[in-house]
């Protein structure tokens, strides 16, 4: 049995910043849906 996850996440992380930190997120939500993200950053 998979246990539930939750991982917080730097949005303004990197160099780059969101434009690779959310849609990696994304990828990893679908690769492992017990993972819930809690994304932190300043707001667009």
């Amino acid at each position: 049995m998979a246990r539930d996850l939750t991982i917080a996440l730097d949005g303004m992380g990197g160099d780059i910043g969101p434009s690779v930190v959310i849609p990696g997120a994304e990828i990893a939500r679908v690769r492992h849906p017990e993972v819930r993200f809690l994304i932190f950053g300043d707001e667009a």
